[in-house]
């Protein structure tokens, strides 16, 4: 297709996180809400957000999350990666997003 003719890639993202259910994984609260209030803005359900890992997984596993978006840092000491592979190994989508 010409240039002119292609959809932008906003819009092709757009439509593809339309109606998709998000869970929103971050310790602090502030930034989940805002994490969550973009999504939903978009058209997303938004499950959460969560505060910590064992409600996350509580959700994952009743709610069935298209995705989850969850901070890289869950605390001083503590990364996500042990909570992604977890999330990962029951074939949920996982994306990491941090404002670090």
């Amino acid at each position: 297709l010409p240039d002119w003719k292609r959809p932008s890639r906003r819009k092709l993202v757009n439509e593809w996180i339309r109606n998709q259910r998000i869970l929103v994984l971050d310790n602090q609260v502030l930034v989940a809400s805002e994490i969550s209030d973009y999504l939903e803005d978009a058209g997303c359900e938004i499950i959460g957000p969560c505060g910590n890992f064992a409600t996350a997984t509580a959700l994952a596993d009743t709610k069935r999350p298209d995705l989850v978006v969850l901070d890289q840092k869950l605390g001083v000491d503590a990364t996500s990666i042990p909570p992604a592979e977890r999330l990962l190994a029951k074939k949920v989508n996982v994306r990491f997003a941090t404002i670090e």
